[in-house]
C-alpha cells in the first residue's frame, strides 16, 4: 500500500531509504513536483479536481494545494491591483469599491420592489471589465443569460461584502467576477447601450 502516492514499489518502507534516489530522479521530479506546479499555472483547477475526484495521494494534495496557492494570490492581487491602481476606472477611498451589477427588466422591478436593495450572493464587477460593451457583449463576457445585460446598476460597496463566489473569481469570458455578502443597497438602474 502506498499511502502517499511516491513510491513505485510495493514495500513502502523502502522509499525513506531511496529518498535520495527518487529526488535525484528527473521523471520523479517531474511526476510529483513539477507537473502540478506546471499544470496549475497551464490548468488552474486542474490539480485540485483531481485531488478531489481522483486519486488522493500526496502528490495531487501537492497539486490542490497549487491551485488554492494560485487561486488566493489572484484573487487578492485583481482586487488589490483595483484598489491600488490610480486609473480613472476604479474610485476607490480605501473602505469602498465601485462595482456594477446587471440585470433584465424583472430583475429591475423586483430590486425597485424590494427597496432598492440587490439580494445577497449577487454576481457584481468592477467597472472597466464591461465599460463600452453592447448588452450582448456584457451578457458573452459576464456568462450571463440572454436579456440580463439590459440594465446596470453602478454603485459603491465595502471591501468587506465582496467575496469571491464558489466558481472562482473570473467568469467564463474572462471577466473579474465577486458575490455581494449582504443585501446591498443599488444605484439607479440605467439600460445598457
Amino acid at each position: 500500500m502506498d499511502p502517499w502516492g511516491m513510491c513505485k514499489e510495493e514495500d513502502t518502507n523502502d522509499f525513506w531509504s531511496r529518498w535520495p534516489d527518487y529526488v535525484t530522479d528527473p521523471d520523479w521530479i517531474w511526476d510529483n513536483i513539477l507537473e502540478p506546479a506546471y499544470n496549475t499555472l497551464t490548468q488552474p483547477g486542474y490539480n485540485y479536481g483531481e485531488w478531489i475526484y481522483g486519486e488522493q495521494n500526496l502528490q495531487t494534495f501537492y497539486g490542490a494545494c497549487l491551485d488554492s496557492v494560485w487561486a488566493v494570490s489572484m484573487i487578492y492581487g485583481t482586487i488589490g491591483n483595483t484598489l491600488a491602481n490610480e486609473s480613472y476606472y476604479y474610485k476607490y477611498n480605501g473602505e469602498t469599491v465601485t462595482v456594477v451589477h446587471y440585470t433584465n427588466e424583472s430583475g429591475v422591478a423586483g430590486i425597485s420592489n424590494s427597496g432598492g436593495m440587490i439580494d445577497e450572493l449577487s454576481y457584481v464587477t468592477f467597472q472597466n471589465e464591461v465599460r463600452g460593451l453592447s448588452a450582448a457583449e456584457v451578457e458573452a463576457k459576464l456568462g450571463i443569460g440572454i436579456g440580463k445585460g439590459a440594465y446596470s446598476s453602478t454603485f459603491e460597496t465595502s471591501i468587506s461584502n465582496l467575496a469571491t463566489p464558489a466558481e472562482g473569481p473570473f467568469t467564463s469570458g474572462g471577466a473579474v467576477q465577486l458575490q455581494l455578502i449582504d443585501l446591498t443597497p443599488s444605484g439607479p438602474f440605467v439600460p445598457t447601450p
